[in-house]
C-alpha cells in the first residue's frame, strides 16, 4: 500500500496505490470490503481468484483506476478497469485468453478494447452501453470453424447462455469462418453486418447492412 502525499482527503485515508496478490474473493466480498472506507487512486489484484453472479476467473490480474462504490449492488466498483486472465467462465461457458479494458460507469459504460478465444475463434472489439443495453462496435470474429455436429443454432444457444444484454450491432465482421446452418454448409465465409437491431429478424431491418462472400455454399 502506497500512501498519497496528502494522506487524508475528504475525511478518508488516501492511497496512491493498493496491490493485493493471491486473493480469493467474490464480488460480495468487495461490496463489504474495508477498501470502500479508503480513497484509492489505483486498486490492483494479481494472481487472484475472483467470482461474481454467474462468472468466475482464476489467477487473474485486475486493475481499477479511481475505484468508486455507490451501492452494495455493484458487482465491481466503478472506474477505469482492466482485467486479464487465461480463462473466464460466464454461466459455464469458457472464454480463453481473456482481456478487457473498459470504463465501468453507472451509466453509459464503454469497452475500449477486448479480446478472447471462444469455441476456437479469435474475437476482439469494442462495445458501448446505452441505458441497460449494449451495442457491439468494430467486433471481429476470426477463424470460427464448426463441424456438422456443432451447428450455428448450437452456437447461438451457447451465446445466449452468456446472458449478455446486447441488443444492437454497430459493426460485426466474420473472417475465414466455416459452419453449418440447417441443411446449408458455408465454407471460408467473410461477412460484414452493420446497424443491426437484434430484437428484429435479419430480413426486417429498417436500416441494416449485410455483405458477404464465401469460398463455397452448398445445400445438403
Amino acid at each position: 500500500m502506497w500512501l498519497d502525499t496528502t494522506p487524508i482527503q475528504k475525511g478518508k485515508l488516501t492511497f496512491n496505490s493498493v496491490l493485493i496478490e493471491g486473493a480469493t474473493l467474490t464480488s460480495n466480498d468487495l461490496n463489504r470490503h474495508f477498501l470502500q472506507d479508503l480513497k484509492i487512486h489505483q486498486l490492483a489484484f494479481k494472481h487472484s481468484d475472483i467470482s461474481g453472479d454467474g462468472w468466475s476467473t482464476r489467477d487473474a490480474d485486475l486493475q481499477i483506476l479511481h475505484p468508486t462504490w455507490e451501492s452494495d449492488k455493484q458487482e465491481l466498483p466503478y472506474g477505469d478497469l482492466q482485467l486479464r486472465t487465461d480463462q473466464l467462465y460466464i454461466h459455464g461457458t469458457a472464454l480463453n485468453k481473456f482481456f478487457i479494458n473498459m470504463k465501468n460507469q453507472k451509466y453509459n459504460s464503454t469497452v475500449l478494447a477486448s479480446s478472447f478465444e471462444w469455441l476456437g475463434a479469435a474475437i476482439s472489439g469494442q462495445a458501448e452501453q446505452y441505458k441497460n443495453q449494449w451495442s457491439l462496435v468494430n467486433v471481429t470474429v476470426k477463424n470460427l470453424n464448426l463441424g456438422k455436429e456443432d451447428s450455428i443454432a448450437d452456437l447461438i444457444s451457447s451465446a445466449q447462455t452468456l446472458n449478455l444484454p446486447i441488443d444492437h450491432i454497430n459493426s460485426l465482421d466474420f473472417i475465414n469462418s466455416s459452419f453449418y446452418y440447417e441443411d446449408w454448409q458455408i465454407q471460408h465465409l467473410d461477412a460484414s453486418l452493420e446497424n443491426i437491431a437484434l430484437n428484429q429478424p435479419l430480413w426486417q431491418q429498417s436500416d441494416g447492412y449485410l455483405s458477404f462472400n464465401a469460398e463455397k455454399i452448398s445445400f445438403e
